[in-house]
């Protein structure tokens, strides 16, 4: 047991040595302009589909705050 917990070990410790090592030795990169442009292009989507969303809501809202009006009977 004692044998096999020592393997275990060394491999995550051998494991993690690279990434370690690696650590700011490379430059950092930053997102081009397609990429703004995509998450531009989602935000644009999420917003559109929240302005009906809230629509919906506040009509919801105002269907179950306003009186019910009284059904007249006709014969």
């Amino acid at each position: 047991m004692r044998k096999s917990m020592q393997a275990a070990m060394m491999l995550i410790v051998s494991s993690a040595a690279p990434a370690l090592a690696a650590t700011g030795t490379q430059a950092k990169e930053s997102m081009g302009l397609a990429a703004y442009l995509f998450l531009g292009f989602l935000a644009l989507v999420v917003v559109t589909q929240l302005v009906p969303a809230v629509c919906l809501l506040a009509g919801m809202a105002k269907g179950l705050i306003s009186p019910q009006p009284k059904a007249s009977r006709t014969r």
